[in-house]
Formats: structure tokens, sequence, C-alpha cells
């Protein structure tokens, strides 16, 4: 929370402190009180590895934020060494390989954050325009279909749906698509 709070204030490098700290703080606690994530109601003073986890996930926000893509995807996969079912660190680094040309990679990591979490519109929806741009259309429609579903108003400002119905040669259903965008 302080590292995105720092973020917004213009102070980048505050905000990576706060998260090495925080990353720290957690470790330690790991090695003085494990307790496997999913224990159960924890008592005070105890460790849940989701925290450490989701401390290397935030930490890979504010990288990412920064432009330092390498090192959030590390943060991300660090997330996901400490706890393998994670569907937000999948999803986000699917977005990192989509982002830089790794189709497939960011296809593996999108079905993954959705064998975990299927009800995932985020997850559908990234998937969707990954395999619209590798040319399977007849997937990338049905997970778009899926992230609508999920969540209605998904497809309001997102013509990548209906650009893939077009190009599927489905005219009518691409032409409500962009009329559902425009109105």
């Amino acid at each position: 929370m302080l590292a995105t709070l720092a973020m917004k204030d213009g102070r980048p490098a505050e905000a990576i402190g706060y998260c090495e700290s925080i990353v720290a703080i957690l470790a330690a606690s790991k090695e003085s009180s494990p307790i496997p994530a999913g224990a159960g109601d924890l008592t005070a003073g105890q460790f849940d590895t989701r925290d450490l986890a989701r401390a290397h996930f935030n930490c890979g926000l504010v990288l990412k934020e920064l432009g330092r893509i390498s090192e959030a995807a590390s943060q991300y996969e660090q997330a996901l060494r400490i706890r393998t079912e994670y569907a937000d660190a999948h999803l986000n680094l699917g977005a990192l390989a989509q982002q830089a040309g790794r189709g497939p990679e960011a296809v593996a990591h999108y079905e993954q954050a959705l064998r975990i979490k299927p009800d995932y519109p985020e997850a559908h929806g990234n998937l969707a325009i990954t395999l619209h741009r590798m040319g399977k259309l007849p997937e990338a429609i049905g997970h778009y279909e899926q992230a609508v579903r999920l969540k209605p108003d998904y497809a309001q400002n997102n013509p990548a749906f209906a650009s893939a119905l077009a190009s599927a040669r489905e005219t009518a259903a691409a032409m409500e698509r962009y009329q559902k965008i425009l109105l």
C-alpha cells in the first residue's frame, strides 16, 4: 500500500524501497514462523506464505509501472514459486509475454490463470486478444464471448472482439459488437 501511494505521489525510488522492505520483513517472518498457505486460522504472529507471494506480486506491479519489465517478471515468478496457484501473477506474466511478442508463452500463462480461476474475465479477454493476433479466430472468439459473459461491460471499450468477428466473416455479429461500443 505504501509503495502504491509513493508511486502515485511520483516517488518511484521510495516505492521500490517499500517493496524491498516488506519482502525482506515477510521473508524473515517466514523463517521464524513457517506456516503453509491455507493452513486455516492463523494465530497472531504466525506467517502465511500468501502474504510473501502478494508482496512479490505488488513489487512486480511497481516495477512494471517504472518500465523495469524483466525485474517485474522476476517478482511475478517469485510470487508463483511461493504460491503456485496465483492467477493474477500468471495474468501479468502473460501480459508481459504478450507485449514482448511471445504469443505462445502468453497463451500458456493465460490458460494457467484460467485453470486456477475459470471465471476470470481479464484472463479470457487477454487470451482472446493473443489468440486473435496469432490468427486463431474461433478460439479467440470463444474467449471474447466468455469475457463478455462474465463481465458484460467488457466489450464496451474493446473493439478487438468486433474485429475478430469481422475477421472470421461473422459480419452481423461484428456490426452488433461495433454498435455496442459506439452506444
